[in-house]
């Protein structure tokens, strides 16, 4: 059932991920707000996360089982829908796809613009191989984030509470700015979070790439990036691909200094869609690992 439900919701929100983003927005991110505005800055900021992110796994897990104590279908599709609300594959996709098309029609400047649009960040980047190293950089981190991290924890804990819970902080944290309480609370919580689903989603991407390049970066270079999460993911996806991540990007003309990650070729362009077949064979092989578990359990039962 657990496959099921997250093959029904993956789906879902990749055919329809406007649909989706009518629904999340107002759900999650108010929620966040809300959540932000009780928080506020004091010292027990994690704590109160903490307590906040149990109790919504809580309820939700309360929720689907008395759903699927009435009905195997009326849990599943309870399941479904929320979890439809949390995933955000399709956007980024589209996302990334428009920054691709940019570059491959040798327009950078609205690459640069669609760029500083998907991350948020405040200066645009005007390099061509820059603007490739970015986005592949944010790819990797979304589809860990958006994906990956969400299908983790709604597998490991009964319920898709501990996915809304995952959703729910990681959206605060990369939505806030500064360095003020609720955003140092809310990545510490995020960092925590992660530590498991986030190896775990770069073991896929070494096996589902160059396993041996992967690895090696991973050991040698993760702990060089200014997080050291983000540095797994991207360092291991970088090893998986072949390519060299990371490195100064200009921005409103002043270098901004990066470590390197990854090993191979500098990427262009053309090197865009590797990032994206690595995700998919990513996602294949983890749904196909769930599917022969679920298949073993129900036989053994």
């Amino acid at each position: 059932m657990t496959f099921l439900t997250l093959l029904v919701a993956l789906l879902l929100s990749r055919l329809w991920p406007q649909a989706r983003d009518r629904v999340r927005v107002p759900g999650v991110h108010r929620l966040g707000a809300w959540l932000e505005r009780r928080i506020g800055e004091g010292p027990w900021a994690g704590a109160a996360w903490w307590a906040c992110l149990g109790f919504v796994w809580m309820l939700f897990a309360y929720l689907s089982a008395t759903l699927h104590g009435l009905h195997a279908v009326l849990g599943l599709v309870f399941d479904a829908a929320v979890l439809f609300t949390v995933l955000e594959n399709g956007r980024d996709a589209i996302r990334f796809g428009q920054v691709h098309q940019s570059l491959q029609e040798g327009n950078v400047a609205q690459a640069g613009e669609r760029l500083r649009e998907w991350t948020g960040g405040g200066c645009r980047v005007v390099n061509a191989g820059e603007i490739a190293r970015v986005a592949i950089e944010r790819a990797l981190l979304s589809a860990h984030r958006n994906v990956f991290g969400v299908s983790f924890w709604f597998v490991l804990l009964p319920g898709p509470g501990a996915a809304v819970a995952y959703a729910l902080v990681a959206s605060r944290a990369h939505a806030w700015l500064g360095d003020s309480g609720p955003v140092q609370a809310a990545r510490r919580v995020l960092d925590r979070l992660d530590w498991l689903p986030a190896r775990v989603t770069a073991i896929g991407f070494a096996i589902a790439g160059n396993f041996e390049d992967a690895a090696y970066c991973w050991r040698s270079q993760a702990r060089q990036w200014h997080n050291e999460i983000e540095g797994i993911l991207i360092s291991s996806g970088a090893g998986a691909m072949g390519v060299k991540l990371g490195r100064p990007v200009s921005c409103g003309g002043q270098l901004i200094p990066r470590p390197e990650l990854g090993m191979g070729i500098d990427p262009g362009p053309d090197l865009l869609q590797s990032a994206v077949e690595l995700v998919w064979r990513t996602l294949v092989l983890c749904l196909a690992l769930l599917a022969l578990f679920s298949v073993s359990a129900w036989v053994s039962s």
